[in-house]
């Protein structure tokens, strides 16, 4: 973990050329959309520029690293993240840039992030897809207000029966458009569903 000395220190000496690489590499992906530029801006200068966007080799899904400190702690400093975007070649590739930007903007607005332990990988895998369901409720339409087509919000794929149904419950949930809605409406389903975790805030 960096210390807060060390954190200021990248702050106060600015971005490196590398860093700034990454956030050329975001603001030429989403240069038709002002808005979305301003948001990767944003949301590079919250994460202390240390915030990554590559591209896959390959098609299929979009993928992104939270890249938390190893060690658990309820609140962490964006400087102590090295969030990661690496995304796939596609005719969605903005839309799929924004989407990740988002789960990130989620964070830097006062939403939690659920901390599971080290238990059974599967078990681990469902709660937090759960978790990202849930994340995208509160991000479809901030991603529609910012001029994009909702239908171009996910990557197509199959869904199975249990998708469907945890996806139609998690629509059900309560003020999950506020953070402290979303903490104990999410909390609560998460408990119910058996999963054991701790809650994690981003702040400066």
């Amino acid at each position: 973990m960096q210390s807060t000395s060390s954190v200021a220190a990248v702050k106060l000496n600015g971005p490196s050329e590398h860093q700034r690489t990454n956030l050329k590499r975001m603001m030429d992906i989403l240069s038709q959309n002002a808005k979305a530029v301003a948001l990767a801006e944003a949301l590079w200068t919250f994460f202390h520029y240390r915030l990554l966007c590559g591209i896959s080799g390959s098609a299929g899904e979009s993928q992104i690293d939270y890249n938390f400190p190893p060690e658990y702690a309820p609140v962490v400093n964006p400087g102590e993240m090295t969030p990661s975007i690496r995304l796939a070649r596609s005719d969605r590739q903005a839309e799929a840039l924004v989407h990740e930007l988002l789960h990130l903007e989620l964070l830097r607005i006062g939403y939690p992030k659920f901390w599971f332990d080290r238990g059974d990988s599967a078990k681990r895998g469902l709660a937090r897809g759960i978790q990202n369901s849930a994340d995208h409720e509160v991000m479809l339409p901030i991603f529609i207000g910012l001029g994009y087509a909702g239908d171009r919000f996910l990557t197509p794929r199959v869904s199975t029966a249990d998708d469907s149904r945890i996806l139609g419950e998690i629509k059900t949930l309560a003020d999950l458009q506020d953070p402290k809605g979303y903490a104990s409406s999410v909390s609560t389903y998460l408990h119910r569903q058996g999963f054991n975790f701790r809650l994690v805030y981003v702040k400066p």
